[in-house]
């Protein structure tokens, strides 16, 4: 029963997660048809001709790039990477959507704004349109474990990779209090000794 409830949860998550997807194509395809339009003064039939005529080359040139699996240490800050290629020097924001979603639930999404759900999480936009979409998870915790996506569509064209988590315990922590107890006891041992040379015991007097 846990596996089918565990199953029916990740089906749902990538359900939402192709429905978010699709609904930033939809969008990018009306701000591209607008602003066709805005500055030619195409019929309705011209611009959508004009702009399927754009995209028909461009299925290789929109890559993507991250390094999985990453590890981060309980309570550190990890930076997730995700970098894109293929849309110029600098990506229009208008044709532009980056998604990041961990376990199929959005977290990330840029298109002309900004909206983050996830209250540890920071986004370059700047950087962004420079093709660097990566994010900033700060204060790692053990349930942030798990599996990122991230999502970047341009002119139409969609890519996406996934970016598995691993978060470390923070055993490094214990040791460090570790060896600063045993330096403690040596330094008190050794200057315990040092202080036995200096002492005299009188011998006992016999009566």
């Amino acid at each position: 029963m846990e596996s089918q409830s565990a199953d029916k949860v990740r089906d749902k998550g990538q359900q939402d997660q192709n429905s978010n997807i699709q609904h930033s194509v939809t969008v990018i395809t009306h701000a591209g048809i607008s602003y066709v339009r805005k500055i030619f003064s195409f019929s309705n039939l011209h611009v959508t001709a004009f702009i399927i005529s754009l995209y028909p080359h461009t299925g290789a040139l929109l890559k993507i790039s991250t390094s999985s699996p990453q590890r981060a240490i309980a309570g550190s800050d990890v930076l997730l990477h995700c970098t894109f290629s293929g849309q110029g020097s600098t990506a229009v924001p208008r044709f532009l959507v980056i998604m990041w979603f961990y376990q199929g639930k959005e977290i990330v999404r840029y298109h002309d704004k900004l909206q983050i759900s996830h209250p540890r999480v920071s986004f370059d936009k700047r950087a962004a349109r420079n093709g660097n979409a990566s994010i900033l998870l700060s204060g790692v915790k053990i349930k942030d474990e798990g599996i990122y996506s991230c999502v970047v569509i341009y002119n139409l064209e969609r890519v996406e990779a996934d970016i598995m988590l691993d978060v470390l315990g923070n055993d490094w922590s214990l040791c460090r209090k570790l060896v600063l107890v045993v330096v403690f006891l040596q330094f008190k041992r050794h200057r315990w000794n040092k202080m036995e040379k200096h002492i005299t015991i009188p011998s006992a007097v016999s009566l």
